[in-house]
């Protein structure tokens, strides 16, 4: 117990990964957990996506993000870029 207090832990509550490994508290692993039935639940969303309407929604992706670069407010921009990008790597998964 005195090792573990004289050090902070290099691992935050935020990023907790591999809960059982390093014996987190109850409120970590229930955290993981969530996030990895929100992950499967999102991958089954995107498995049902029926093939030939995600390859037009990725082509109206690709094509909105090529034409992103003709808006004149920089934010604006680098938000709708980040924005396609979010939903691109998730198609594409």
């Amino acid at each position: 117990m005195a090792a573990s207090s004289s050090s902070p832990s290099p691992y935050s509550n935020d990023s907790c990964v591999g809960c059982v490994k390093r014996g987190c508290s109850r409120p970590c692993f229930a955290r993981a957990l969530k996030e990895a039935h929100r992950r499967a639940r999102q991958a089954a969303r995107v498995a049902a996506i029926p093939a030939e309407i995600k390859t037009a929604r990725l082509a109206e992706l690709q094509s909105a993000r090529e034409r992103v670069a003709y808006v004149e407010s920089f934010r604006q921009s680098q938000a709708r870029i980040a924005e396609i990008d979010r939903e691109l790597s998730t198609l594409a998964a």
